[in-house]
Parts: C-alpha cells; sequence; structure tokens
C-alpha cells in the first residue's frame, strides 16, 4: 500500500501545480482586461 502512495503523492503535486497555473493565468487575464 505504501508503493501505491507515492505515485498518488506525486499526482496530487502535479495536479495542485496545474490548478495553480491554470488560477493564476485566469486571475492575471481578468486583471488585464
Amino acid at each position: 500500500n505504501g508503493a501505491m502512495a507515492i505515485p498518488n503523492l506525486i499526482g496530487l503535486i502535479g495536479l495542485s501545480g496545474v490548478v495553480a497555473k491554470v488560477t493564476r493565468d485566469t486571475l492575471k487575464g481578468e486583471t488585464e482586461l
């Protein structure tokens, strides 16, 4: 079970990074309008 936790953790970190980037891009786009 510990072996499955590592890929899940990497996936969560990657996903949160993508969400953070999209959120920043969206906020930046709104402030430019």
